[in-house]
């Protein structure tokens, strides 16, 4: 008798009796089990990287069905049987009877027949099949229809080891590995059991599956500006890829360093999965980010030690990168460390030494909490030391230049000053690069307030001056008998008047004594103005203390 219990329908609601429907089945993902299992037949690094590509994407939000709905929409013009597509279209015009009695028989045969009449018994509905209704339009929708099952094709395809598929360039050889392995790996799989992966209802599914999948990154790419920063991180992690060893990427928040990390594991879905430890420091918390990751059981009744168990098998057999975010937070916050770091050295045991590569990008404070740990208790740094196949410290600061093509990609035909001035106020903010994406996502939010869709330069100077500015100074810390706003910092200068022109605040390495006017547009945020013209340079004495920054 099953032990599956089930709430009676006249029971009073519970908000939890609805959780293993098959709706929100379909919203976790697909088994990163079963697809570790299929991927491990495959001789080709294409196949392996399809499949851990469909079961990523299966794992993001909408998942399966959504990934379906996107492909389909990508491909509309493949949707059709083989019949279909080598025939001109006849428009309003039935096809012959032989050919649409043809078609009828790829879509009946081929293409699950329950999924188009509800049933496996192909008899009982091919008795009301009338020639006269079978137009292409009617055919098509047919098609369509047995399409919206398509997100179950993609589970066997991922999980099934008797569906085959060939890559791009794959030679036949390579097939017939994969059929040996398997019928070696399950005495239950005969060699009369394999099956080319295909729909009848859609032209080379798995052509589309690889184009979609390029396209996908290409994508990523267009929308990712390639920063200096996001340069070294590119570089640091594509050496984790290739030589299967652990990486590190060590740089200050605000520099762009999480952003590359995760555009990089975007192009890279197929080899390699994202995981932000940010605040996490406890071992159940950090197994349960990464079996999400990884598309595990990750559920409040797993324990640390069964979702560790399951991790390990499959990050050792699916050879998958793991991109820790915020690594410091594998190591003790604590002031005093008593005890030996237990998720380094599970890093270093259980995956390391088993070859699965690994990049950890963190603050300073990952070295400063080494050394700590090192110092208080017994635990030699060098075992982890000797494992870093490359550590690489990123730049103190994005570049200006990096800053401008942030915000020229956020804010596409903007004009150069509304650009400067935004660049401007990163450029004397300590938060860097997220200062241009506050300032610009400010400056969207009162426009959309005001009806209007372009993003100008005064709704620019508004964003930085009543919120973004105040904001970062309201965060300052200040004395207890001193109020808000009243600290004359680097953010909270008195207003600039008409006979008072704004000026921009250096480093205190730049700081200069000759005075000089600047000329040029008003903003009402002393302290920043548009930057990168030439009206804004200097042009006589300096108020001392202050000098211009130029793009």
């Amino acid at each position: 008798m099953s032990s599956t219990r089930h709430a009676d329908p006249n029971a009073p609601l519970s908000q939890e009796r609805y959780m293993s429907s098959p709706e929100y089945a379909e919203l976790r993902g697909i088994s990163g089990n079963a697809v570790t299992a299929k991927a491990a037949l495959m001789a080709h690094p294409a196949k392996r990287s399809l499949l851990f590509f469909l079961q990523a994407m299966s794992l993001k939000p909408g998942g399966l069905q959504k990934f379906c709905r996107d492909f389909l929409a990508m491909f509309p013009d493949r949707i059709g049987t083989p019949t279909m597509h080598t025939l001109p279209n006849p428009g309003t015009e039935p096809y012959p009877s032989e050919i649409a009695s043809k078609i009828d028989d790829e879509l009946t045969g081929n293409a699950r027949r329950k999924f188009l009449y509800g049933t496996d018994d192909y008899q009982a509905e091919r008795t009301p099949f009338q020639v006269e209704r079978c137009t292409y339009e009617y055919l098509f929708s047919q098609c369509q229809y047995a399409a919206e099952h398509l997100d179950q094709f993609i589970i066997e395809l991922c999980i099934n080891p008797r569906i085959q598929f060939t890559a791009p360039g794959e030679d036949h050889e390579s097939i017939e590995r994969e059929r040996i392995d398997a019928t070696d790996a399950y005495s239950e799989i005969s060699s009369m059991d394999f099956k080319k992966a295909s729909i009848s209802y859609f032209h080379d599914v798995i052509g589309a599956l690889f184009e979609y999948k390029r396209r996908y990154e290409e994508n990523v790419r267009r929308n990712f500006v390639l920063t200096e920063v996001g340069q070294h991180v590119f570089d640091t992690l594509d050496v984790a890829l290739a030589t299967g060893k652990m990486v590190g990427v060590e740089g200050n928040s605000g520099i762009g360093k999480t952003a590359a990390t995760e555009a990089w594991c975007d192009l890279h879905l197929g080899e390699a999965r994202f995981v932000s430890l940010s605040g996490i420091s406890h071992k159940t918390g950090v197994f349960r980010a990464i079996a999400k990751a990884l598309g595990l059981a990750s559920s409040y009744t797993n324990t640390a030690t069964k979702m560790q168990g399951r991790i390990e098998d499959v990050l050792q057999r699916s050879q998958i990168v793991l991109i820790l975010d915020e690594a410091h937070f594998l190591f003790s916050s604590s002031e005093r460390v008593y005890s030996r770091p237990e998720l380094i050295d599970w890093v270093n045991t259980a995956l390391v030494n088993h070859h699965v590569p690994c990049g950890m990008v963190c603050t300073p404070q990952f070295l400063i909490r080494m050394k700590r740990v090192e110092d208080q208790t017994s635990w030699n740094a060098d075992q982890l030391k000797r494992r870093f196949k490359r550590f690489k410290v990123l730049p103190i600061k994005p570049r200006t230049q990096d800053l401008e093509a942030v915000a020229r990609m956020l804010l596409p035909n903007s004009e150069d000053e509304t650009i400067n001035m935004i660049v401007g106020y990163a450029l004397t903010s300590k938060r860097h690069m997220p200062a241009v994406v506050d300032a610009i996502d400010e400056a969207k939010l009162l426009v959309k307030r005001a009806g209007r869709t372009k993003v100008t330069f005064d709704d620019v100077d508004r964003a930085i001056t009543e919120y973004c500015a105040k904001s970062y100074d309201a965060m300052e810390p200040r004395s207890e008998n001193e109020k808000p706003g009243r600290r004359q910092g680097r953010l909270a200068r008195p207003l600039a008047t008409d006979d008072e022109p704004s000026c921009i605040e250096a480093s205190q390495n730049d700081r200069v004594s000759n005075p000089a006017p600047v000329t040029g547009r008003k903003t009402n945020l002393t302290g920043l103005a548009p930057v990168g013209t030439s009206r804004l340079k200097s042009q006589g004495p300096r108020v001392p203390g202050h000098a211009v920054a130029e793009v």
